[in-house]
C-alpha cells in the first residue's frame, strides 16, 4: 500500500510539472503566432537588404539619404482589437506609410480573457508606424494625438483616441534591435523556466524512488524478523 500510495503521489506530481512545461510551451507558440500576425517588419527588413544588394555608389548613397527621410511614429495605446492592416488604412490618408509593428499582448493576459468569456480577437499593447517623409510624421503625430479617430459614426473605433508621438532620430533598424533582444530575453527566461522545471521533477522522482525503496527494506526487515526461527528453551532443573 506504501509502495502505490507513493507511485500514485509520484504520478500526480510528474502530470503537474509535464502540465506546467506544456503551458510554458503554449505560450512561446501563441506568442510566435502573434507576432506573425502583428508584424511585417522582418518583410521589410529582407527587402531592403536584397534592394542594397548590386546597387551602385550614387544609388546607394541614394537609398541611404531616402532612409533618413523617413520618420517614426509611437503609439502608445492601441485601440482595443485593431488590426495592422486597419491602421494602415487609417493613417495613410495622410501620407505614405512603408512598415507597421503592432506588439501583441501578453498571451496569458489573452489566455485569462478568453477563460472568463471574453473576445477572442488578439489585441495589441503598442505600436510603430514609419512614414516615407519625417515632416509628414511630425505633423501627423502632432495633429491626431488626443483626437477621436472618427470614420463613420457606427465604425467600432469610432470613439477611441489616437495616442501617438513622434520618434526624433529614432529608425527603424532601433526598434527592429529592440525587438530582437526583447525576443532574445524571452526565450533565454522560457529555457531558464524550463530547466527549472526538470529540476524539481528529478529531485521529485529522486526523492520517490528513494521513499519507496525505504519502506521496501523496512517490509523485509519485518518479514525476515517474523520468520525467524524461536530458539528459546526451558532449562531443566538439576537435581
Amino acid at each position: 500500500q506504501l509502495e502505490s500510495s507513493v507511485v500514485t503521489m509520484a504520478e500526480d506530481e510528474r502530470f503537474k510539472l509535464t502540465a506546467t512545461f506544456e503551458d510554458s510551451e503554449q505560450v512561446q507558440e501563441d506568442e510566435n503566432a502573434s507576432d506573425e500576425a502583428a508584424s511585417d517588419e522582418e518583410t521589410g527588413d529582407l527587402q531592403a537588404h536584397q534592394r542594397m544588394k548590386g546597387l551602385g555608389k550614387a544609388e546607394l548613397e541614394a537609398f541611404t539619404k531616402a532612409q533618413k527621410r523617413r520618420g517614426l511614429i509611437y503609439m502608445s495605446k492601441v485601440p482595443p482589437y485593431m488590426k495592422p492592416a486597419k491602421l494602415r488604412h487609417l493613417l495613410s490618408q495622410f501620407g505614405e506609410i512603408d512598415r507597421v509593428y503592432l506588439k501583441p499582448e501578453d498571451p496569458k493576459v489573452r489566455k485569462h480573457r478568453v477563460r472568463m468569456g471574453g473576445n477572442k480577437k488578439i489585441n495589441y499593447a503598442e505600436g510603430w508606424i514609419e512614414f516615407l517623409d519625417k515632416k509628414i510624421a511630425k505633423r501627423v503625430a502632432e495633429s491626431l494625438n488626443g483626437t477621436q479617430v472618427g470614420g463613420k459614426k457606427n465604425s467600432f473605433h469610432h470613439n477611441d483616441l489616437w495616442n501617438l508621438k513622434y520618434l526624433p532620430r529614432f529608425k527603424w533598424h532601433h526598434l527592429t534591435e529592440r525587438i530582437a533582444y526583447d525576443n532574445a530575453v524571452r526565450d533565454r527566461r522560457l529555457a531558464v523556466e524550463t530547466a527549472k522545471v526538470q529540476r524539481e521533477t528529478n529531485a521529485y522522482v529522486e526523492q520517490v524512488v528513494k521513499a519507496s525503496k525505504i519502506a521496501t527494506a523496512k517490509r523485509h526487515g519485518k518479514e525476515r524478523q517474523d520468520n525467524r526461527p524461536n530458539w528459546s528453551f526451558k532449562q531443566k532443573k538439576r537435581l
